[in-house]
Parts: structure tokens; C-alpha cells; sequence
């Protein structure tokens, strides 16, 4: 009988142990920030962090890609500011400030790239310092000639304030 029920107390312990490492790996109950990239067959995404200034009300977001592309060119943030927003748990969107048309920057091909949204026209403007997340940053983002576009998201995002990023 004591085996019946060591056997049947281990059963329940490797399932629900599969369980838990299920959804671990699936981005569920973690606090990883999650990169959901349609993009995937053009680039590769790694988010870095969000950096937070409460004496401007500005957070800036850096990441870095991994082009795959023939293409050695891709924008990051631009377009109008609608496009690329971030949304606060409170549900407050906050937009790039401007009207932006960013600059294509360089992405060669197999090498990993740093991305920083983090000038004047490239950051998020006007968040409080009591913010502490953004349950959602969308980046527009084409690669080349407009031929791979689409909407990288960052979601769970925590704002790190006070923070320089190196």
C-alpha cells in the first residue's frame, strides 16, 4: 500500500512539474519581457530595457535586431506617432511626440545591431515617474525598401527610472 501511494505521490509531482515547466517556457508566469517580432523571418528582436527620466517625462526604449534581409537599411519608430505608442496598465497611450520621419539606420546582414529610441523625437514624452510599466510599446519598423514591415511589440515592459543606460 505505501508503495501505491509513493508511486501515485510521485505521478502527481513529475505532472504537475511538467506543467509548471510548460508554462514557464511559454512566457507565462515570468517577468521577462516579451518580444513578439512579425518580423521574424526578416530579423531577429532582443529587448534591452526602458529607461526612464523624471526630470523630462521621457522613457526611451532600447533593443537590438539581427537582420536577415539582403537589405542593409531599416527604420525604427518612424511614421506618425500613432503608429508607435506604448499603453501604461492604467490604460494611458502614450505617443512619440512629433510627427516622426527617423532616419534609416544601418543593419547588416548576421551581425546584432542597438537599437535607441532615445532622442527628443524617438522617446515616449510626458509619462509620470509613478508609472512604473508599459503593459505594451508597439515599434513600426521596416526593413529595405518597405519590402518586410510590420509592428514589433514589447510587452510586460518595466521602466527603469533614474537609470542611464550605458
Amino acid at each position: 500500500m505505501k508503495k501505491v501511494f509513493l508511486m501515485l505521490f510521485l505521478a502527481t509531482f513529475a505532472i504537475g512539474s511538467a506543467i509548471a515547466q510548460s508554462a514557464t517556457t511559454a512566457g507565462i508566469n515570468t517577468n521577462e519581457v516579451i518580444v513578439v517580432n512579425p518580423l521574424e523571418a526578416s530579423m531577429d528582436v532582443e529587448f534591452i530595457g526602458a529607461y526612464g527620466d523624471a526630470s523630462t517625462g521621457r522613457v526611451s526604449v532600447i533593443f537590438r535586431v539581427r537582420n536577415k534581409t539582403n537589405h542593409d537599411k531599416a527604420n525604427f519608430g518612424g511614421g506618425v506617432p500613432a503608429q508607435t505608442a506604448a499603453f501604461d496598465p492604467r490604460g494611458k497611450t502614450y505617443f512619440m511626440p512629433d510627427k516622426v520621419s527617423s532616419a534609416f539606420v544601418d543593419v547588416p546582414n548576421g551581425i546584432w545591431v542597438e537599437i535607441r529610441l532615445d532622442e527628443r523625437r524617438l522617446s515616449f514624452s510626458n509619462v509620470p515617474e509613478t508609472t512604473k510599466s508599459f503593459e505594451l510599446i508597439n515599434v513600426a519598423t521596416v526593413i529595405g525598401n518597405s519590402s518586410a514591415r510590420g509592428m514589433v511589440q514589447f510587452r510586460s515592459v518595466p521602466i527603469q527610472w533614474g537609470v542611464v543606460p550605458e
